[in-house]
């Protein structure tokens, strides 16, 4: 047998279109004695390719293609020759005829997209018979059913059409697109021109077309378009007709167009299509399964209609058999493949149309965790800038590979993100991966940290050199950074904690401190102080270690709302600072106990404990703590029905908010106040005084921006809507004021997570 790398006598060559793709390229490898795996390394090209070309499910590969395979294999002259040959006859010819005159049939399971066929029917609808729109684009990745939608709504449109309803397949991503002229050539004859009268010049060709659709009403698919130049001799540009494009690109050169764009079906027309496709399957658990595969397949029509042809050619398969099958991410794509049918191979066709740069720059996406990110996120794993990722974004949001997202980011299918990930195993070193995937974790980390100093007390400003990828000029920037980012910073704190970077994951951590306040619902925030507690302690430092304790310990009372066990936790952080001599860190275990006593409604325990750590920080000029301390002392004053104490507790903090000599760091002085005039203003309702609980509410809400956390916010908006409201004397003006807040305190508790003060706010709404 012919050794790998050893000379090696040349293969025999059949007599030319004697022997297919297939059968030849098997024969080449065999004769190297190589299997499928190690041509695939080689060649750079899939084993799952290769296997389709060898089967002959796969007969005209694009020219790269052949040329990498003929390359790995060191084929002579002969050899390559033939090779083209068989790879060329399997591609389709550009003259071939194509049907044309009439519509493919209607799909008999069309199944969703209500609003996209809504969309074109009002477009139709709207039609003025002398400007524009007469063109509609359909675009959207591999798999999300352009030509099926196009299909159905031109036979739901075909009254509107009465003299023809034409359909023309471009070809768009064959090696050999049908050029324009040859559609003009065939558009005209299906229209009735005979074949003597269609001129042979282009121009005159065109202005044939045009002429021939002014008079008319046609509705004219122009399928899989490859490109703008491709179809723009083809769109009527006058009269009543309407040209139907479909196309994986957007197209975005084509004016005048109306535009949909195609995502994936909602969870219940996913679960319908796929509940049709795969025949009865009753039962509560074969439904709920049925549900999860639809859910792996993401909505998407083509893994849809595949996962639902698997199971009704199974009959001995159950839904949830396969859903177990289908969450094993590193097999899914195979196992989304029925015949010569496969999600795969229908993003390969998308993927072999970009290029270099932009296949390069898909495949280290994978490498972000989340679901969607920014250009600024794109330029730290390719290790470039934003001026030189965001034209390759646009490249593969051309294509389909990524879809817009609001906020200027983009958004990747699972199934589309998976296949990223075989992409980039299959090349790219191990080597490479690592270095991309260290050089995003580092730079999330270090732009976690600048962002979360916003929020420090003693920091509060912008990083010293500013990075262009995420520009944090403000507060406000930092705070929707981080958000927006956490899908991809969480994660790679948790590698960071794995790895044993413990200097790290705390300093990411007390960079959050802060800005957790501001964010209470996220409902990571345990699992982040977890990470940074245990890396305290790998650390081998007892003062980190308190701190991350009292962190941990406010992350359990109020975000996990587990107050007995905040209780243990800060208790355990009191009995470690005492033990180290560490009396700030006392009083904030102090301080967090407070907190947790005052959910569990012991208020004698908060006023005992506030007490004592009023002292300590007094003792030790922690003004942040003092303040704190302060504010939960009143609040405990307050539930214990001492209204007068309260009242009296609260203006004079206020005072000291507002003394340069005692004042806290201006951020916290600026939070506290509000937090302050909350409480006036509860104990104002509470002694019968609506009007200065309402101008509490409003001192409260005239804070500066950064001092009101969106759930704080809502608060007072919801307790001065609900005062205004509540008068029954006030003027419409009032009633109309209330409602306005109670809606806009809806919507910053929608946005902060909260649906239990959602829900309550709308019963506020209703009366």
């Amino acid at each position: 047998m012919t050794q790998v790398g050893s000379p090696r006598a040349a293969v025999p060559v059949a007599a030319p279109g004697t022997d297919g793709l297939g059968p030849l390229l098997r024969r080449l490898r065999q004769a190297r004695g190589w299997t499928l795996e190690q041509l695939a390394e080689r060649s750079g090209v899939s084993d799952r390719a290769l296997s389709n070309l060898e089967r002959g499910r796969s007969l005209g590969p694009q020219a790269r293609t052949v040329t990498a395979l003929a390359d790995a294999l060191d084929l002579v002259d002969d050899e390559r020759a033939q090779l083209d040959a068989a790879a060329a006859a399997g591609r389709p010819r550009p003259g071939a005829p194509a049907p044309l005159g009439g519509l493919p049939a209607d799909v008999p399971d069309f199944t969703g997209r209500a609003r996209e066929l809504a969309a074109l029917d009002a477009l139709v609808a709207g039609r003025d018979g002398a400007g524009h729109p007469h063109v509609l684009v359909v675009s959207g990745a591999a798999g999300q059913g352009k030509t099926s939608v196009a299909v159905h709504a031109a036979h739901r449109l075909a009254a509107a059409f009465p003299d023809g309803r034409l359909f023309l397949p471009l070809r768009g991503l064959d090696p050999e697109p049908l050029e324009p002229d040859a559609a003009l050539t065939r558009l005209l004859r299906a229209l009735g021109v005979p074949e003597r009268q269609v001129p042979a010049g282009a121009e005159d060709r065109a202005a044939l077309y045009q002429r021939t659709l002014a008079d008319r009403a046609v509705l004219v698919v122009l399928d899989n378009a490859g490109y703008e130049a491709q179809v723009r001799p083809l769109l009527p540009t006058t009269g009543r007709s309407l040209a139907l494009v479909t196309s994986r690109r957007v197209l975005t050169g084509v004016e005048h167009a109306e535009r949909l764009v195609l995502g994936s079906l909602d969870p219940a027309d996913a679960r319908a299509l796929l509940a049709g496709l795969a025949g009865p399957r009753p039962g509560p658990a074969e439904e709920a399964a049925l549900a999860e595969v639809a859910r792996l397949c993401g909505g998407m029509p083509l893994a849809l209609r595949i996962a639902g042809n698997r199971l009704r050619s199974r009959p001995g398969w159950t839904a949830a058999a396969f859903a177990a099958r289908l969450a094993d991410e590193d097999s899914r794509l195979q196992r989304l493949t029925a015949g010569d049918l496969g999600v795969e191979g229908a993003f390969m066709t998308s993927y072999d149309q970009l290029s270099d740069r932009a296949r390069a720059t898909f495949r280290l996406l994978a490498l972000v965790p989340g679901p969607d990110l920014s250009a600024g996120v794109a330029a730290a794993v390719t290790g470039t800038d934003v001026d030189a990722v965001e034209p390759v974004l646009d490249e593969l949001l051309e294509l389909g590979l990524l879809h817009a997202v609001p906020g200027d980011r983009y958004g990747s299918h699972d199934l589309l993100h998976l296949y990223a990930r075989v992409r980039l195993q299959a090349e790219t070193s191990a080597e490479e991966r690592a270095e991309a995937a260290a050089r995003l974790d580092d730079w999330l980390l270090r732009t976690a940290v600048d962002a979360g100093r916003w929020f420090e007390p003693s920091w509060a400003a912008a990083p010293p050199v500013p990075d262009p990828r995420a520009p944090l000029p403000d507060a406000a920037a930092a705070h929707a950074w981080l958000e927006a980012e956490a899908v991809s910073w969480l994660p790679a704190l948790r590698t960071a904690a794995a790895a044993g970077r413990h200097a790290r994951v705390v300093e990411v951590a007390e960079a959050m401190h802060w800005f957790s306040d501001r964010w209470v619902f996220w409902g990571h925030w345990d699992e982040v102080f977890t990470l940074s507690l245990a890396a305290a302690r790998a650390l081998g430092d007892p003062h980190l270690e308190v701190v991350h304790l009292n962190y941990l310990a406010w992350a359990q009372s109020v975000c996990l709302r587990r107050h007995e066990l905040s209780l243990a936790t800060s208790a355990e952080a009191a009995a470690l600072a005492r033990r180290t001599g560490d009396d700030a860190q006392a009083g904030w275990a102090l301080t967090y106990a407070a907190f947790a006593a005052a959910r569990l409604g012991d208020p004698a325990a908060v006023l005992a404990r506030a007490a004592e750590a009023t002292e300590l920080f007094t003792a030790t000029g922690d003004r942040e703590g003092e303040s704190q301390a302060r504010l939960l002392s009143a609040t405990a004053m307050r539930d214990l029905g001492r209204f007068a104490d309260a009242a009296a507790a609260a203006r004079a903090l206020l005072a000291a908010l507002a003394d340069p000599e005692r004042a806290p760091a201006a951020p916290v002085a600026a939070f506290t106040t509000v937090q302050v005039q909350r409480l006036l203003g509860r104990l104002h309702e509470a002694t019968g005084r609506p009007d200065a609980a309402a101008a509490a509410y409003r001192a409260a809400l005239a804070q500066p921006a950064a001092a009101l956390s969106t759930w704080v916010e809502g608060l007072l908006r919801q307790a001065l809507g609900r005062l205004l409201l509540a008068d029954g004397d006030a003027p419409a003006a009032a009633a109309d004021a209330g409602r306005a807040e109670l809606l806009r305190a809806q919507a910053l508790f929608t946005a902060a997570g909260s649906p239990e003060l959602v829900e309550e706010t709308r019963r506020l709404l209703v009366g």
